[in-house]
């Protein structure tokens, strides 16, 4: 992974997805379309490198009652079995924290902890301007993994 910085800071037009994906690419921004975060750009550069992607949606998973008990709502934390993806490098959409309401791509990783549990720690924010972020507080809207593509 190679740190790469967005160019573009704008609510609505931003390339801080583009800079998170040239990232974990170890690419420069130019190397990557100015209209990644549209679905059929991303399946057509990646296709290119032989990868695809893995999009985890967390927002979409709605908490509901265990219908046995009533009682345990399900958290996506423990849907998502993060410890799975020990060892591996991620973007996930999180709160922007220049504009409230938007949301703001950064690279994470999955790290092994010593007692058998992994943490999701933040290692490149493409925007210099952020404050670091904690990853303990911050909630992770989605997450894109890169993965091989089947040859055929």
């Amino acid at each position: 992974m190679k740190p790469v910085y967005q160019r573009i800071v704008d609510p609505e037009h931003g390339d801080c997805w583009r800079a998170a994906v040239a990232s974990v690419l170890d690419l420069d921004l130019d190397d990557v379309p100015a209209d990644i975060a549209s679905g059929f750009a991303m399946e057509s550069f990646l296709q290119a490198r032989g990868l695809a992607a893995l999009y985890l949606p967390l927002y979409r998973l709605k908490p509901h009652p265990n219908p046995t008990t009533l009682t345990t709502p399900w958290d996506a934390r423990s849907l998502v079995r993060f410890d799975y993806a020990a060892g591996s490098i991620a973007v996930a959409s999180v709160p922007s924290q220049k504009y409230p309401g938007g949301y703001h791509a950064i690279v994470v990783r999955f790290a092994p902890q010593p007692q058998g549990w992994v943490r999701v720690e933040c290692i490149h924010d493409p925007n210099p301007g952020n404050e670091p972020y904690d990853m303990d507080a911050t909630e992770i809207r989605s997450l894109l993994f890169f993965v091989q593509a089947e040859r055929d």
